[in-house]
């Protein structure tokens, strides 16, 4: 459950039930030693690589990740002891509630949807029940492990934090914890009405313990006033207004509880005023140890497909939480450009904290220039779907033309072309020498070429004369490197030879769309490319793999291939919960990766493939139903409401006969071709077409 503020994730047998409680937003962002020092630079990076002087390289710009700080924090959690041993469970997506059976009583708990708070209703019989609300142990230990890995996790020791101030008064309960960079507070305070027990529970953090318990206090009483009706009624009302905004119905069920699945992670992980999702979303680990990854935002893929479907899903409200929060952290963006890039700009770091600073890591990628242009396509996006002027210019534009006056600074002339002084393709050749390829890289240099023609775009939009920079740098980057068998390749002097989890290469068919399905050779690029990908097997995928091989087989017009992914997406690589594990933790024997650390962003890139099986476009052209299974054939199915990035709202409608009702409304005036029927059409903002036809 959780609803953006907060997350909690319900386990164990009945006797012991755990209610592990997550605060969004709750890090300690104490830098890592070595970040700020005076050789942690693009300049020095360059050097050492061209020096080929490899240890030190590492020392500078990959260990300073080894630190446990930056980092986001579990908050606690609370146990009940003695409900009963077993127990039926349920979660509703429709009104994230999740509803838990015993033999003597029923217990139903949420995260309240327009406050930060937690809610347990139990039955009166219930009144034995033991409640407990734990610390997460940060304590000082001299076993803690300074050398685990950060896939699996640090011990929660390796902070060295004192231990947490236990808080019993007034009928609440909790503690306050002293973190490196401020405090956080978990109080509960428990309500008995005539028939049923009511408990209640938040968390708040704040720059002392002082601050950090006012604002729970508050939140606490203000939440336990209130009339329990009253409550569920407003929570289920925001929870009805947030599915009305689009839904589908697929021949799949797991196809149809994968969008589902993502949708619900998307508000319980993502709510305007909060911070965006991070790795786990508000369901951190309770398990000793820090998250995965640190819970970090990783700017190479993860965070960019956590917010790949909302648009379609007509969930912009959502999604602005990351925009908003990149607009936030310009100021950064501007320094962080300054002192390690040493040119005008901004760049958000490849591996990030909350407040945009970098942590390190394999530097190829925690420290590329270019993964922010992927960011910044987002906001382009969001443009295009909503066509909001102001928008475009407070944040997407100030994001671009930032990364652009960087990007400009760092580019070297070589002969009659521009090229970066490094280049990477995430993540081929993991963290070796190997992997700085041959500038530029087919990712770089698709990134570079996309941000380079659009630029004039965005001046136009706003009205801005243009700036010739940005055309000169456009004429002079190459093209994209091709083989002789039409695939694109991982830089001008190497393919993909080997199975590998990031098809980072093909960047210019999604998202970035350079390359277009409706040109004959464009669309030969795109088939051989994802054909190469399947010959070359999966050994080496993740989850977020197969999500991404049913996206581009939807973009070929393969919903055969695409479904057979996403299938093996929802068996393989998701737990009961629906989230994704990243391994073959079934060991069914689809990858060589075991393991099952938990990340969010394959569920929405999961959603976004299932969109491109019924909506496509390109330009102000659209399909709908490009790539449907044969087997849904006579089979009824839907979308409604669905946004695209052309200015339409769609709804498609197809019975059991085959009959396709198609409804498009315009968000803003233009002129569209509807693909299937080859027919051109225009409307007025808030003009409504309909079309009828037989598949």
């Amino acid at each position: 459950m959780g609803n953006g503020k907060l997350g909690c994730l319900i386990w164990g047998p009945g006797n012991v039930l755990n209610f592990s409680i997550d605060c969004a937003g709750l890090w300690d962002t104490t830098s890592a030693p070595g970040t700020e020092s005076p050789d942690f630079t693009y300049r020095n990076l360059i050097d050492l690589v061209y020096r080929q002087s490899w240890k030190k390289l590492q020392n500078i710009f990959d260990i300073p990740y080894s630190h446990p700080t930056p980092t986001k924090l579990p908050a606690g959690r609370l146990v009940l002891y003695g409900l009963g041993q077993t127990y039926r469970s349920r979660l509703s997506l429709q009104n994230a509630r999740a509803a838990l059976t015993f033999e003597r009583g029923l217990l139903e708990a949420y995260m309240h949807a327009q406050s930060p708070v937690g809610i347990i209703v139990m039955d009166r019989i219930f009144a034995d029940v033991k409640m407990e609300l734990y610390a997460p142990d940060f304590s000082s230990k001299a076993d803690a492990d300074g050398d685990a890995d950060c896939v699996t996790g640090k011990p929660l020791s390796a902070l060295g934090y004192s231990p947490a101030v236990q808080i019993s008064k007034n009928g609440v309960t909790g503690f306050v914890q002293t973190t490196g960079s401020g405090a956080f507070a978990l109080l509960m305070a428990k309500k008995v009405l005539q028939e049923k027990i009511v408990l209640f529970f938040t968390v708040a953090q704040g720059a002392d313990e002082e601050t950090a318990l006012e604002t729970v206090r508050r939140t606490l009483s203000e939440n336990v006033e209130l009339d329990l009706k009253l409550l569920w009624q407003g929570h289920r009302k925001w929870w009805k207004a947030y599915w009305s905004r689009s839904e589908i119905e697929l021949p799949s069920v797991p196809l149809e509880r994968l969008w589902a699945s993502a949708t619900y992670f998307l508000a319980s992980s993502s709510r305007r005023g909060g911070v965006p999702c991070p790795l786990q979303g508000v369901w951190t680990a309770d398990n000793g140890l820090l998250p995965p990854w640190k819970g970090d935002y990783h700017n190479d893929l993860n965070l960019q497909f956590t917010y790949c479907h909302y648009l379609t899903a007509n969930h912009l409200e959502e999604g602005m939480v990351l925009l908003e929060h990149l607009e936030r952290l310009f100021p950064q963006t501007r320094k962080f450009a300054q002192r390690f890039y040493n040119v005008p700009g901004g760049c958000y770091p490849g591996v990030m904290a909350l407040d945009g600073t970098a942590l390190g890591g394999w530097p190829m990628y925690s420290l590329s220039p270019t993964h922010q242009i992927w960011l910044c396509q987002i906001a382009w996006r969001h443009f295009l779907y909503t066509n909001d002027l102001d928008f475009l210019r407070e944040i997407a534009y100030p994001m671009c033309q930032q990364a652009a006056e960087l990007i400009w600074g760092i580019l070297c002339r070589h002969g009659d072309y521009l090229y970066l002084p490094l280049s990477a393709s995430p993540e081929i050749h993991e963290n070796t020498p190997a992997a700085w390829l041959t500038p530029n890289s087919n990712y770089d240099l698709a990134l570079m070429r996309w941000l380079f023609q659009t630029m004039p775009k965005l001046e136009y939009e706003l009205g801005l004369p243009t700036d010739s920079r940005w055309i000169r740098t456009l004429r002079n980057l190459p093209v994209l490197a091709v083989n002789r068998e039409m695939r694109l390749m991982l830089s001008p002097d190497e393919e993909l030879r080997e199975s590998h989890r990031h098809f980072s290469h093909t960047i210019a068919i999604y998202p970035l769309k350079l390359l277009k399905p409706s040109e004959e050779t464009d669309m030969r690029i795109i088939r051989q490319t994802v054909d190469g990908l399947e010959r070359l097997g999966t050994k080496e995928w993740v989850g977020f793999s197969y999500a991404w091989m049913a996206l581009l087989q939807a973009i070929c017009r393969n919903g055969d291939k695409a479904e057979y992914y996403l299938t093996l997406f929802q068996d393989v690589f998701t737990g009961p919960n629906g989230f994704h594990l990243n391994g073959d933790f079934k060991q069914k024997g689809v990858s060589r990766y075991t393991y099952r650390p938990f990340t969010l962003e394959a569920n929405f890139l999961a959603a976004e493939a299932i969109q491109h099986m019924l909506i496509q476009t390109e330009g102000m052209a659209f399909e709908v139903l490009p790539a449907v299974p044969a087997s849904w054939k006579g089979k009824r199915l839907s979308c409604f409401d669905f946004r695209t990035d052309n200015g339409l709202q769609i709804s498609v409608m197809r019975d059991d006969c085959n009959h396709v009702l198609v409804r498009c409304q315009a968000i803003y005036a233009g002129e569209w071709v509807f693909r299937n029927l080859n027919q051109t059409f225009s409307l007025n903002a808030g003009q409504v077409k309909t079309f009828s036809y037989c598949a």
